[in-house]
């Protein structure tokens, strides 16, 4: 059992520089410590949570890796005969505080199987730095023996890729797409190929495809565009389109563009040119244009 002073208390609960509140915006998923020990259900009108019980005199610990942040939700069971408790809550790594709180809290709707007075929530959100961390978790309490703890980790945030346009090193024809305002150039792509591109991975290649109707071709119809290297198919695309009733070709008025159909292309690590075919397709040919991801660009293979 740890021994608390009175200063050291007072530093855990006050001047925690690791303690933080977290942002409104900020999502967070349920997990459990790693010496969970005991634990409850609490419920919560329809709804019911699981909660690791910690006493006073023991402690509960949890790994986790950082850079992340970490929340931890509280209840006091509260004594028999009272309507409010006070309690610390202390979470350290190793012998060192790492955050904590001190709260005073009345008694709450939830409850343990319908008996048992469970206080309010109270937080505590502890900024994890990078690297492997174990935590430990204790509580103080002059009227409150038992604390009921659940964890919660910051989820992370998938990064929005951003693509950027890329154009091919090889094409036999490039036309222009009026779409509203925007004038958008786009390879013709045919059963014999003409368009290639030479790209360094690992990447993604974003594939704007378009199908090319002529007047007489009915309103529906399924195209696929193949994707070859060194004469091997990689990749095949397929859709069934209809035509466009807000783009034209300047460039090329017999044809009409077929609605936008977007693709994408893993492109492995290595050096690789792409060679890309209309296969299987009744339109004549089809008009694609290329983005590539951003953040792989200028980075060493």
């Amino acid at each position: 059992m740890r021994k608390f002073s009175a200063i050291l208390l007072a530093v855990c609960l006050t001047a925690g520089s690791t303690t933080l509140f977290a942002k409104p915006k900020t999502n967070y998923k349920a997990f459990s410590p790693s010496d969970n020990g005991k634990s409850v259900m609490l419920k919560s009108d329809s709804k019911q949570y699981r909660y690791f019980v910690l006493e006073k005199g023991e402690s509960i610990g949890f790994e986790v890796k950082g850079p992340t942040r970490v929340k931890i939700r509280t209840r006091a069971l509260l004594p028999e005969k009272a309507s409010s408790g006070d309690y610390s809550v202390i979470v350290w790594e190793g012998e060192k505080s790492r955050g904590g709180r001190k709260v005073s809290v009345t008694a709450s709707k939830v409850n343990i199987d319908g008996t048992g007075k469970v206080g309010v929530a109270r937080d505590i959100f502890i900024k994890v730095p990078r690297g492997k961390h174990k935590f430990s978790v204790t509580v103080q309490s002059e009227n409150v023996d038992k604390v009921f703890l659940r964890f919660y980790q910051e989820k992370k945030k998938k990064k929005k890729q951003t693509y950027v346009p890329f154009h091919p090193y090889e094409y036999a024809n490039k036309v222009k797409l009026k779409s509203g305002k925007s004038s958008i150039s786009y390879y013709i792509i045919d059963e014999n190929g003409g368009t290639r591109l030479k790209v360094i991975g690992p990447t993604k290649i974003k594939i704007y495809c378009r199908a090319n109707f002529d007047p007489t071709m009915k309103e529906k119809s399924k195209f696929t565009l193949g994707v070859f290297e060194n004469g091997e198919t990689v990749k095949k695309f397929s859709a069934v389109t209809k035509k466009s009733t807000r783009s034209l070709f300047t460039d090329l008025p017999e044809l009409i563009p077929s609605k936008l159909h977007t693709y994408i292309l893993e492109v492995p690590k290595g050096e690789h040119v792409y060679e890309f075919k209309k296969i299987n397709s009744m339109p004549n040919s089809l008009a694609a244009r290329f983005k590539i991801q951003k953040s792989s660009l200028g980075k060493k293979k």
